[in-house]
């Protein structure tokens, strides 16, 4: 005798032993025609660069579960060591989708810093990171020489966006690096996986990367 699948408990289930974690609606922008910094306006006044729009965040209930317990998905070279699995609860408010950005609620001390290439054309740069504080270290060498630029004197930074002030800056195309804080955000890289039982929608499950491991950075 078949049991049918009662959702109102496997949904009650979710969010009884689920994580609260805050996403992030991404949308693409009309400056460019993919979700590609290489393909947006730099200058955009909307994405910044990014070719995606993110909306504010909303909290939404799912499973999270380390990409090491998913041995399947390391063996066939979809996922990585970092990587995640999120699992929204069926009545969440939304389907997430590729590039939506998921936080969540626990630090995650890995990230240190990045290395950002100079936008050509652009006095902004845009970090993979909100800094949390101030920016510990921002530096380029020439040669043999380490040259030092400090924050509220050389550049100044909001959100995500480094902002450059007067001449005192890297060259367009040099790579400088960025010591600092900040709390780990996770990308949506891979589309959203359906999960049914009997033709019952379960809701989805996608796979979660760090945004510094994903290039183009978003």
């Amino acid at each position: 005798m078949s049991t049918l699948f009662n959702l109102p408990a496997h949904n009650a289930f979710v969010r009884r032993h689920g994580e609260t974690v805050q996403v992030r609606q991404s949308l693409l922008c009309p400056c460019g025609v993919l979700a590609d910094a290489a393909r947006a306006d730099p200058v955009c006044p909307v994405c910044g660069g990014l070719g995606v729009r993110y909306l504010p965040p909303v909290d939404m209930v799912g499973m999270v579960t380390s990409i090491t317990r998913e041995r399947a998905l390391l063996e066939a070279g979809v996922a990585e060591p970092g990587d995640a699995v999120f699992s929204p609860a069926p009545d969440a408010p939304y389907e997430l989708s590729l590039n939506d950005i998921v936080l969540l609620p626990w630090p995650n001390d890995s990230f240190q810093g990045q290395l950002v290439v100079r936008r050509t054309g652009t006095l902004i740069d845009i970090l993979h990171y909100a800094p949390i504080g101030v920016v510990r270290e921002c530096f380029t060498v020439a040669g043999a020489v380490i040259v030092n630029y400090t924050q509220g004197s050389h550049f100044t930074i909001s959100d995500r966006h480094l902002v450059w002030l007067g001449s005192t800056r890297p060259a367009d195309g040099d790579v400088f690096s960025l010591s600092y804080s900040a709390q780990v955000e996770f990308v949506v890289f891979m589309r959203p996986m359906e999960r049914r039982e009997g033709g019952i929608q379960l809701g989805s499950r996608v796979l979660l990367r760090p945004r510094h491991a994903i290039a183009p950075v978003l």
